[in-house]
């Protein structure tokens, strides 16, 4: 079970890189403001976008020596009644995969995370697990040991979570995708756009994120936001049943009938319970998508801000948006992205209703409909693009995507913002002269809003946006001026907001976690935690305590 969840961003014109919708659902398409007047969003849009976290200035290639991340909390250890010294010869050859050191060949490609801020953390081992009994040999080794344990699906964690000092279970491996009877059994390291090329080959799809490296065991295990999130729900709602490594090294499926009570955990509750290794989804059929993009002058910001939450109040069911805010050294922005299971002319006549709202026309304005794995691949950026190319340098033979650099928060609104709020919040953007600084609104509702907020882990069911505040600067330089634009402007939106979060846009700083990701759900969580992991061997700094 990895321990955090996952991100992506976008380029912008010039130098700069601005976000993308959220680290589930981010999307180049949303971003590419000034390119977007220079071709046609539905033909050529995405042959030469990439990215995938948070907005980022300049992406890096490889490790960096330094970092302007504060040192990752040492885990607690896992208190067992005997522990040896770790023996990592024995390790190796239980393993059928890899076990890399720093001496091996391959430890800083194996060690490093999306996020290049966290390229000084060292594990001492990375595991490269192909399979279950790998990771069972893993957990069995920490346990007995005492060495932290960390695991990692994607590697997109926003505080660096799934990586740490002790040994990595490395799951990307784990990714065979298969179908049959309208599920999809899916491996725990999977990356999004090998599940939805693979299920659109076969006439299916889920509802997940946008970021193409992210991997899906995350990405599910926090909630999981998405541009079909209100047509379908969040990806934890699509989840039927999981394969998850116990910390005693004992593997359990679980669903509603079987381990129920891990199964409900596992919907939103996070990476705290145990290693999944495989998950199995319900699927839809894959039908065409209408999408739409609009641009509006930086002047009517707040005016787009509040046109745009009108509208979503009232809007269909199915219809999801993003809006973005976005600026820092580069071009002020705002842009809005909407994807919607109908005819282009509904979206069309969507679009409408918007600018009646904002009241203001938009600079720029295009809908049409596409096939569902275009829009997949359009939404990651992948679009005229070799899906193998569509992950990050050095993971395939021609993968292009580069890391990224940045630091985010979420505010989860239950209630429309007030004019004050918005306007704070685009004065935030206006303050902002470092890096890349964005605010990204993204639409709740519909499916996802009709599941009670106890049925699942995820208890924000009611609430009508989630607010991602990201900040991004060049890797390898400081980003402290960037750092104190989010904490100054995250913290006056919180008093106007709220203080609920999303914990897939993990903040490590943030003192009320518990409340504020899980809510009400967080004591029955803390009962499952006791039960399946009273001694913390799936441990983090945000993990959830055993009762």
């Amino acid at each position: 079970m990895t321990s955090a969840g996952a991100s992506c961003t976008t380029r912008s014109p010039g130098n700069v890189r601005v976000s993308a919708p959220n680290a589930d659902s981010a999307s180049p398409a949303r971003s590419e403001t000034a390119r977007m007047k220079r071709r046609t969003f539905l033909g050529a849009l995405g042959a030469s976008l990439a990215g995938c976290a948070a907005p980022a200035v300049i992406a890096s290639p490889t490790p960096m020596q330094t970092s302007t991340s504060a040192p990752t909390p040492a885990p607690t250890a896992t208190a067992v009644a005997t522990q040896r010294a770790p023996d990592w010869t024995a390790l190796r050859a239980a393993l059928r995969g890899t076990l890399r050191t720093s001496s091996d060949a391959g430890y800083d490609d194996a060690r490093v995370l999306y996020n290049t801020r966290f390229d000084t953390i060292r594990p001492v081992a990375v595991a490269g697990c192909i399979d279950e009994r790998d990771v069972q040999a893993c957990v069995r080794f920490a346990r007995d040991s005492g060495v932290p344990l960390r695991v990692r699906s994607g590697g997109h964690s926003y505080a660096g979570w799934s990586t740490g000092t002790g040994l990595v279970v490395d799951l990307r491996a784990m990714s065979n995708v298969t179908t049959a009877a309208g599920k999809a059994i899916v491996g725990a390291g999977a990356q999004l756009i090998d599940v939805y090329d693979q299920l659109a080959t076969q006439g299916r799809g889920i509802g997940a994120g946008s970021c193409p490296t992210v991997g899906v065991s995350g990405l599910t295990l926090g909630g999981g936001l998405g541009v079909l999130t209100r047509a379908w729900g969040l990806t934890c709602d699509q989840l039927t049943a999981a394969r998850v490594v116990l910390a005693d090294g004992t593997v359990v499926t679980c669903d509603a009938n079987n381990e129920a009570d891990l199964f409900w955990a596992l919907r939103g509750g996070g990476g705290s319970f145990g290693a999944v290794t495989s998950l199995t989804f319900d699927t839809h059929p894959a039908s065409d998508l209408a999408l739409a993009f609009l641009i509006w002058p930086w002047a009517d910001a707040s005016a787009a801000v509040a046109g745009w939450q009108s509208w979503m109040r009232d809007a269909p069911d199915a219809l999801w948006s993003t809006l973005h805010l976005e600026g820092g050294e580069g071009e002020k922005g705002v842009t809005t992205h909407a994807v919607y299971p109908a005819r282009a002319a509904d979206i069309a006549s969507e679009i409408d209703r918007l600018v009646r709202l904002v009241g203001r026309p938009p600079s720029y304005r295009e809908s049409g409909a596409r096939a569902y794995r275009d829009v997949m691949l359009l939404e990651g950026g992948c679009l005229n693009r070799p899906v193998s190319a569509c992950h990050l340098k050095g993971t395939t033979a021609d993968g292009v995507l580069e890391r990224e650099t940045y630091a985010a928060s979420s505010i989860v609104a239950r209630d429309a913002l007030s004019n004050g709020a918005i306007d704070a919040l685009v004065a935030g953007i206006e303050h902002a002269t470092s890096g890349g600084a964005s605010v990204l609104f993204d639409s709740l509702g519909g499916a996802a809003a009709r599941v009670a907020p106890d049925a699942t882990a995820f208890p924000h069911r009611g609430a009508r946006t989630v607010l991602q505040l990201i900040a991004s600067w060049r890797a390898g330089a400081s980003g402290d001026a960037s750092l104190r634009w989010l904490a100054d402007t995250t913290g006056i939106a919180r008093k106007n907001i709220g203080t609920d979060a999303y914990a897939n846009y993990v903040e490590p700083d943030l003192t009320n976690w518990a409340a504020a990701y899980y809510g009400a759900n967080y004591p029955r969580l803390q009962r499952v935690k006791r039960r399946y992991d009273p001694d913390r061997l799936f441990d983090f700094p945000q993990a959830v305590v055993p009762a």
